[in-house]
């Protein structure tokens, strides 16, 4: 396992020196309505959904997943996700989500005082995971991010690639790592000066304890933009089952409230809720996961 460990981390190393100058943003909102109830410190619990947040986890999925998340706020968010576990390899699973989101009927201003109509804002991105198991206690993962966006009549698309890193130690404790952007060409507009965003690359930091059964879990996670701007940020993430059918939730996301709830109708069926303090208002986002 060391030997894997090594392998990996110097993986990370060359990826880091290679995209520390990169900067910019975008698909930086949340993905999954469980993990932003925990304050989206998620990627030491990504073992069973949103894999978005470290395709490692996809590593330990033992059950297809079929997830639907819609958001309602400022901006309108939907999400679709699928796992399918390939039983065929040990420790094999692929993972597939189309993400979209809109802002719609944005003023367009020719000054302070004139106001020509409205404009809408669309981004959107099909991302494609897959995570092995190289053994019982540590998977890896390569996430692939495939991403469109339009502004009024601009319009632009690139990809992007991350890399994780998943460690199970005795079934109660997992350790993890995530690092975003390492590669990609930025997102490219179609304008006539042809402007390029390069996008932020973040080294992530997880661990999460997961006890009696995974019926409590307690979740850290610390994040830091590489690049120019060098951002950084913490996040805590709570979760509690009530008899394996109703789930508690409370987090913080750099200091902002984030809740939810989950109930499980039957053994195949769940449904969840979060609320989240965004800097523009405030985001109800709810889901159904079917896993079997």
């Amino acid at each position: 396992m060391k030997k894997y460990l090594t392998i990996f981390l110097c993986i990370l190393s060359v990826s880091i020196t290679y995209s520390a100058e990169r900067y910019g943003g975008f698909l930086q909102e949340k993905t999954n309505t469980r993990a932003t109830g925990m304050g989206d410190a998620f990627i030491a619990v990504a073992d069973k959904e949103g894999f978005e947040y470290n395709p490692a986890g996809l590593a330990f999925s033992d059950k297809t997943l079929l997830q639907f998340d819609k958001e309602s706020g400022y901006n309108s968010m939907s999400n679709a996700e699928v796992v399918l576990p390939l039983t065929a390899g040990k420790g094999l699973a692929i993972g597939f989500s189309h993400i979209k989101l809109s802002v719609d009927d944005i003023a367009k201003w020719q000054d302070e005082n004139t106001q020509l109509g409205t404009f809408s804002s669309e981004e959107s991105a099909n991302i494609f995971g897959i995570g092995l198991q190289y053994e019982k206690n540590l998977g890896v993962g390569v996430l692939v991010k495939l991403m469109n966006q339009s502004l009024d009549n601009a319009k632009a698309d690139g990809y992007t690639v991350d890399l994780g890193m998943l460690y199970n130690h005795k079934d109660y404790m997992y350790l993890a790592m995530v690092l975003t952007n390492i590669k990609g060409d930025g997102l490219k507009w179609n304008t006539a000066r042809g402007t390029i965003d390069e996008l932020p690359s973040t080294l992530k930091l997880g661990g999460a304890l997961r006890l009696f059964k995974d019926n409590f879990i307690s979740s850290i996670q610390y994040e830091n933009e590489l690049g120019l701007k060098k951002r950084s940020s913490l996040k805590f993430g709570e979760e509690v089952w009530i008899k394996d059918r109703l789930a508690l939730r409370i987090g913080s996301n750099s200091g902002k409230l984030t809740a939810g709830l989950g109930i499980k109708l039957i053994n195949l069926i769940g449904i969840d809720y979060s609320y989240s303090k965004e800097d523009l208002g405030n985001v109800n986002r709810v889901s159904l996961n079917i896993k079997f």
